[in-house]
C-alpha cells in the first residue's frame, strides 16, 4: 500500500453548476462552482465623468470572457442564463435607473440581454426541450477572450445629489426558475442567482468635484490607492535626491 501524498490532483468536473450540487448537499462542490464562475469574466464601464441635471447620459458596460476556455455560458446552454444587472443611484441612494432585476416569481426583469442559446423546434418556435430542437435561433454566448458591450442611457433628474454611482453586476443561474418549478413543483427549489463579477464608477457634477475624487486602483480599494500614491511620492523624492 502506497503512502498518501501531501498533494493529490483531482479532476472535479463541476463547471458552474452550483444549483444541482447545492440541492444534493455537496457544499464543497457548490462552492467550487461559484468560485469558477467568479473567475470567468471581467467587466468595465465607459461613462462620462461629468454630467449635468437634465442631461441624457449614455454609457457602455463591457463583458469580457477573460477566464474561461470556452463560450460562457456552456453546458446545456439553452437553459443557462447570464445577464447584467445595472443601476444608477445618487449619493443618498435614490435609484435613477436599473435593469436586470429578478422579481419575486424568479423572472428576470428588464435585462437588456440574456446570454445563452435559444433552440428552435420544427415550427421555428423557441423551445427548452432539446429533443424537439431542429435549429439554433440565437447564440449570443461570449467566446473565449471575446468582449460584448451593452449601451445604457438615463436622464439625470433635477433633484439628485452628486456624485452618481453607476454599478454593474454580471449574474448567472443554472436554469430559469419557471423551468425548475415545472419539473419539481412551485418553489420547491429556488435557483440561486450568482454574482460573477462587479464594477462601478462615478459621475460628478463638475470638474472640481471630479478632481477631488481619489483615483481607484483595481483590486486594492481606497486605502490601497492611498498607499500606491504615497509609494509613488516617496519614489519621486528619492529620484530627486539622486539627481
Amino acid at each position: 500500500m502506497q503512502k498518501k501524498r501531501d498533494h493529490i490532483s483531482t479532476h472535479d468536473i463541476v463547471g458552474g453548476n452550483a444549483f444541482i450540487t447545492g440541492i444534493l448537499g455537496e457544499k464543497k462542490y457548490s462552492k467550487m462552482a461559484v468560485e469558477r464562475l467568479q473567475k470567468a469574466a471581467t467587466l468595465s464601464i465607459d461613462a462620462p465623468t461629468i454630467a449635468q441635471r437634465g442631461n441624457n447620459v449614455s454609457f457602455n458596460v463591457s463583458i469580457t470572457n477573460s477566464g474561461a476556455g470556452h463560450k460562457i455560458p456552456t453546458g446545456v446552454s439553452e437553459i443557462r442564463q447570464i445577464w447584467l444587472a445595472v443601476s444608477v443611484k445618487d449619493r443618498n441612494g435614490n435609484e435613477i435607473y436599473h435593469t436586470g432585476d429578478v422579481n419575486e416569481n424568479g423572472t428576470i426583469v428588464n435585462a437588456m440581454e440574456i446570454y445563452n442559446t435559444i433552440l428552435g423546434d420544427a415550427q421555428g418556435e423557441p423551445t427548452l426541450s432539446f429533443w424537439l430542437a431542429e435549429s439554433i435561433l440565437k447564440d449570443n454566448r461570449i467566446s473565449p477572450k471575446g468582449t460584448v458591450s451593452e449601451n445604457h442611457t438615463f436622464i439625470i433628474p433635477d433633484e439628485v445629489t452628486y456624485p452618481l454611482s453607476i454599478e454593474a453586476t454580471l449574474k448567472y443561474r443554472s436554469a430559469p426558475q419557471h423551468l425548475i418549478d415545472y419539473l419539481f413543483g412551485e418553489m420547491v427549489y429556488e435557483v440561486p442567482v450568482i454574482d460573477m463579477t462587479y464594477v462601478s464608477t462615478n459621475v460628478y457634477e463638475n470638474e472640481e468635484d471630479a478632481s477631488k475624487a481619489i483615483p481607484s486602483t483595481p483590486g486594492v480599494g481606497v486605502l490601497g490607492s492611498i498607499s500606491v500614491l504615497l509609494f509613488i511620492a516617496e519614489y519621486i523624492g528619492k529620484r530627486k535626491k539622486m539627481i
